[in-house]
């Protein structure tokens, strides 16, 4: 591959990119992560309210596991996530106590 071409196994985009399998993030925003997340999903990813859509990650999740890895959230981020059927998944802000 010449100098300074794109590797086409791997895409940047502004701060998230997608390659073999996997969504890269690099400070992204959790409401660009949740776009990306629905359009691979077999369900809907919310956001309960705007409050958290800024908040920052990155990290690279694997597109056949995004069920699994969007619950990871509450690890590293203030939220909670709840499924409340097959198809719906809404990710909270986490309560202080």
């Amino acid at each position: 591959m010449p100098d300074g071409e794109p590797d086409p196994a791997f895409v940047l985009i502004k701060n998230y990119g997608v390659g073999n399998g996997r969504l890269f993030y690099d400070n992204a925003s959790l409401e660009e992560m949740v776009k990306d997340f629905n359009r691979y999903y077999d369900g809907k990813i919310e956001l309960a309210d705007d409050t958290m859509k800024d908040l920052k990650i990155s990290g690279s999740f694997k597109i056949d596991t995004i069920e699994k890895k969007i619950f990871s959230l509450e690890n590293i981020l203030p939220v909670s996530v709840v499924k409340k059927d097959d198809k719906l998944i809404i990710i909270y802000q986490k309560k202080e106590n």
